[in-house]
């Protein structure tokens, strides 16, 4: 297995980092579509976050060198979106954590949980959250598009039933945004349209 382990000294990131013509590159940039037709682009380095920690360090890899962004939660967009050329492209379906709080009837919930996954974890408790159509989809593409359920007529896109989102910012700082903290943060996690007013 070839690692950049220079990007992973400097910048503090735990998870496996890959640059273009390492040995697991092309598995990794293939792995991050769900189907196996990957469409040609090709970012520069490929992060396989770890935890919150890498996300940041992979943030700060891509300003020193000057780099866009993408990121992968559950590679499940068809068009295969998240690969670019040139990119460093962060991949966080490995963050899978998931707690419940049944007495407040609230969960925090990772990235890379696939949203059967939380249904699971939550219909445990007696408690349900309007997960995607299709069960392997990951929860952090799935609400960061609007999150929209079998029963969203019912209960509106899923977004609006996200509390708060621990966010990693352009100046790699992580940060909690929720109505009363960087709530424009939280205002575009959620859509950013008028139904969804700051508090």
């Amino acid at each position: 297995m070839v690692a950049d382990h220079g990007a992973q000294n400097q910048f503090g990131i735990k998870g496996q980092v890959l640059r273009r013509g390492d040995a697991d590159y092309e598995q990794a940039r293939r792995s991050a579509v769900w189907h196996a037709g990957t469409p040609g682009r090709f970012p520069e380095v490929i992060v396989a976050a770890q935890d919150e920690n890498d996300v940041v360090g992979a943030v700060r890899l891509a300003r020193e060198e000057g780099r866009k962004i993408a990121v992968r939660s559950g590679g499940h967009s068809f068009s295969g979106s998240h690969l670019r050329d040139g990119i460093v492209l962060i991949d966080v379906s490995r963050l899978r954590d998931v707690t419940v709080d049944a007495e407040a009837m609230t969960a925090t919930a990772q990235p890379g949980l696939k949203g059967s996954e939380l249904d699971g974890e939550l219909s445990k408790q007696g408690l349900f959250f309007p997960i995607g159509h299709c069960k392997n989809v990951c929860i952090g593409g799935y609400l960061l598009q609007g999150g929209f359920a079998w029963r969203g007529r019912e209960f509106g896109p899923s977004c609006m039933s996200v509390t708060g989102i621990d966010v990693v910012t352009a100046d790699a700082e992580l940060v909690h945004a929720d109505a009363t903290h960087n709530v424009d943060l939280f205002w575009a996690a959620r859509g950013a349209v008028r139904g969804f007013l700051r508090s």
